[in-house]
């Protein structure tokens, strides 16, 4: 029975180790982050000896999560693989500036807008987003606002 419970222990803390990593990687929503603790403290509290023994190893795991996901964010900044996932805020700024020739068209919705859809301006097919009404197929629209890159109508 102990044997199970130790493969338990390493597996909580791998995991958390990996989960935090994974949150300072790509900083999101902090699920993994929050999960990746949670797992930590699970481990480490698997371990019998003493509740100081334990906290000393929680802090250890911890900051060893950290350093190494520093190291591999780093690692990917530098050899341009974290470009995939994260976007950064010059694209963001492209993608506006680029977005903002539509703003006061006018076109047609080519989907229902429940509230994102496609419409047509200028017989380019431009995905957009309402301010969360419905509107049918085939109604005239106009862009309102560009935020970042999305293109807000509303009905004419």
């Amino acid at each position: 029975m102990e044997n199970y419970i130790d493969i338990l222990q390493i597996i909580f803390l791998v995991m958390g180790i990996l989960l935090i990593m994974l949150e300072i990687i790509i900083p999101g929503f902090g699920i993994p982050g929050i999960t990746g603790t949670i797992f930590l403290i699970v481990g480490v509290f698997l371990y019998k000896e003493s509740m100081m023994v334990s906290l000393m190893y929680l802090v250890s795991a911890i900051i060893i999560a950290c350093i190494l996901g520093f190291i591999i964010g780093n690692i990917l900044k530098v050899t341009g693989r974290l470009d995939n996932i994260v976007l950064d805020k010059k694209e963001v700024k492209t993608l506006e500036n680029e977005n903002s020739k539509y703003l006061g068209k006018q076109g047609k919705t080519k989907t229902i807008l429940r509230p994102s859809g496609f419409m047509d301006i200028d017989g380019e097919r431009v995905d957009v987003v309402t301010k969360g009404e419905y509107i049918p197929e085939d109604s005239l629209v106009e862009v309102v606002e560009v935020d970042g890159s999305s293109i807000i109508v509303r009905r004419v």
